[in-house]
Parts: structure tokens; sequence; C-alpha cells
């Protein structure tokens, strides 16, 4: 990054207008870029009020608000996506059908940042398509915005900070089309979206193919581990409290007192926060006994385990290789041990009882280990990438979205 972009940033973060740049209610950007409310650029639309339970396989594909939110992407393209779509087979009406370049607004969340989120239809044969509960659409009235931009438009800092304004709720949070409508919105000329989409979209894809890559490395890793963990006729069967030198759940140390650095703590769904201390200096394999009930996790090191875990303590033992313990432990249920009778939870009586097989063999046991060790590894080598890509694509919608740094 040149000096010259490094003095504009220290100028826009003080609140001091550079030359060549004005203030507006979104923010400061490019004096050549113009101001609108998205009302001037949209005509809005309400989705159909239709539950998944009433979606199929044959009809309409449908986009519904449930798969926007779990999803990483910013637009879906009907052309390509269309087999991987819930189907409506009833009749809609033509004026609720999506369009090419239309925009799909979630107006309904739990999660108060997902409020708002966007995906861009691609729709170039015209295909029906709809979408529904907890959504609406706009529909571009100018030719002022580029199909490609409109999917960062809510990317935008200073638009995500009007839109989370307008946002209500306590639990399930909302926005209403009403209130979307008078947000504010700074516009580079067609041309200049057009190269920033293009920038932004290498970007995007860079982080896409990362994804899938680990997703492939994830769903081969499980293959492996059926085929290398199923217990056969041959192996060795015990019970749990038996192979193991301890099972118990460790002191909760209450969220509040938690630390912004040091060691990690470990809950039910692992890392979940830092504190000064550790209660346990060796590696450990925990199970979860709250919550997502049966789930197997690795911490690290000199870390506190929190009661919500269950340490299955594995040190030493002259059977089982404490590496192999833990992928064997990964591949087996723990379903059967889970209590229903009120909340779903894991004690440790049924999990002393508990039958585990696993390979006789200790160098075969050792072997194996080491395969899924590294495949972990690598698992973890893309992670890293792809968080790497992740924040890059983060600094250039900074950086482009606002005017920062312009490209024509």
């Amino acid at each position: 990054m040149n000096q010259e972009i490094k003095e504009r940033i220290e100028l826009i973060n003080k609140g001091i207008v550079p030359a060549g740049y004005k203030k507006t209610p979104v923010g400061i950007c490019h004096v050549e870029w113009e101001d609108f409310y998205l009302k001037d650029l949209y005509d809005f639309y309400g989705g159909l009020g239709i539950p998944r339970e009433k979606l199929g396989n044959k009809g309409i594909p449908y986009l519904h608000y449930g798969d926007m939110h779990i999803s990483e992407k910013m637009y879906v393209n009907l052309d390509r996506d269309i087999d991987k779509l819930p189907k409506y087979d009833k009749i809609v009406a033509e004026d609720k059908m999506l369009l090419n370049g239309d925009i799909v607004f979630v107006d309904a969340s739990e999660d108060y940042e997902g409020t708002c989120k966007t995906f861009v239809v691609y729709n170039k044969n015209k295909l029906p398509f709809i979408s529904g509960l907890h959504t609406f659409f706009g529909r571009n009235k100018t030719s002022l915005i580029h199909i490609d931009f409109q999917k960062y438009l809510t990317k935008i800092p200073e638009i995500k900070k009007q839109i989370f304004k307008y946002v209500q709720g306590y639990k399930v949070y909302g926005i209403s089309r009403e209130n979307l409508q008078k947000v504010n919105i700074n516009l580079p000329s067609y041309h200049e979206q057009e190269k920033i989409a293009e920038i932004l979209d290498c970007a995007t894809r860079q982080v896409e193919l990362q994804e899938q890559l680990v997703d492939k490395l994830k769903v081969q890793k499980k293959a492996l581990m059926q085929k290398l963990l199923t217990p056969q006729p041959d192996w060795q069967e015990v019970k749990l409290g038996d192979i193991c030198e301890d099972i118990y759940q460790p002191q909760t140390v209450p969220q509040k007192e938690f630390k912004n650095n040091g060691y990690k703590v470990y809950g039910a769904n692992g890392f979940i926060g830092f504190y000064d201390k550790y209660n346990h200096k060796e590696w450990q394999v925990v199970l979860s006994c709250r919550g997502d009930c049966g789930t197997i996790n690795k911490t690290e090191p000199e870390s506190w385990i929190n009661g919500n875990a269950m340490v299955l303590k594995m040190e030493g033992n002259e059977l089982i290789d404490k590496n192999y313990f833990y992928y064997q432990c990964l591949a087996t249920s723990f379903k059967d041990v889970i209590d229903n009778s009120g909340i779903p939870q894991i004690t440790k009586t049924p999990l002393l009882k508990k039958n585990f097989r696993f390979i006789k063999n200790m160098k075969v046991q050792k072997k194996i280990a080491h395969f899924f060790i590294n495949i972990d590894k690598l698992i973890e080598l893309q992670q890293k990438l792809l968080w790497q890509y992740k924040l890059r694509q983060k600094a250039l919608m900074q950086l482009l979205l606002t005017g920062i740094v312009r490209v024509c």
C-alpha cells in the first residue's frame, strides 16, 4: 500500500475529508460519486410466505431464507444452481418471479448480523424462480447500478451501519421494506462499478474455490475414517471406563471471566474463548455432554476445559495409542449414552459402561493415527489459507467500496 493511500486512510479515520473527497450522510467518498436512497434505485416486492414443509423436488426453484443464512455466497446463479434448490409445485403469479439482476433481502434473523443479508439473482435464461418466507426483493429501476456491483452493496461498512440502525426485535431481528428504502448509498460511475466488481469477484472466487477445497478434504477424511475405523469382528472390545485413565467434568469458568487472550478455553462445542490459567497441561480428548451432545473434540496443550465437556483422559495406556484413541472416538457414535429424559446430556456412569472397540495391534494404531494427523495438518493449512483469502477480500472491499482506492 503506497504512502498516499495510507495518508488518505488516516485522514478518513479521523473524520477529515481528503482533497478530492466529500462528506455525505453515508460517509466520506470521492467527489465523483453520487448520493442516492435505495428507493431511488429499486422497486421493492414481497416474497411468498411458503414454509419449507411445502417444498419438494419438483416445480419452481425456490430461494429459502434459511439457505441464504447458512451460505457464504452473495448470489444465486439459476442456470448453475437450479438442481440444488428446493422446489414449489403450485402456480405462482408472474409478478412474484425473480428476474435477472433482482436482489433478494432476508428481512429476519436470529443473528443480528444476519439481518438483511442479500443474494443477487443471475437468471439470464428467464427461468421461473421465486423467493419466499422472510424475504423481499428489489428490482433495479434505473440503469445506474451494475448487476455484479450489487453483490457488494450491503458489504459497504457505512451501508451496514445504516441498516442495523433500522433493525428491530428481540431474539429474532427484522427490518421492514419501508425502512430499507431510507438507506443512503454513494455510487461510483457505472464503469467504475464494473471494474470494482471485477476485482472483488476475483477475490471472492478465490475464497469460494478455497472453501470448496477445504470441504472436499473434510469429505475425503470422513470417507477414509469410515473405511479404516469402522469396527471389524477381530477388534478388541472393552468398557470405556476400563481403558480410560479417568472420565470427568472439570470445573467451569464463567464466560464473564474470559480474557482477550491467554490459554484457550474449551466447552461443549470446542474452543469458546481465553482464560489466564489452564487446568490441563497435556492435550485431551473431550466429549460434549451438553448442547450438541456426543461431539468429540481435541484440545491444545495447556488449555482450560469447562464442565460442559467430559474429559476422556488417556495417558500412557499399553493397549491403545492416545492419538489413535482420539480418531477412533471421532468414528464412534455416543448417541447410546445420551440421556434424553429432560435436557439432553451425557453423564459419567453410562460412559464408564459404554462398549468401545479398537484395533489390537499398536503399530497399526500408530500408523493410522499418523495418517490422519497428516490429513488434519493439510486441512489446517488450507483453512489458514482460506482465512488469509477472506482477510484479503475484506480489505479490498474496504478500500474499493469506499472509494479510498480508485480503479479508474
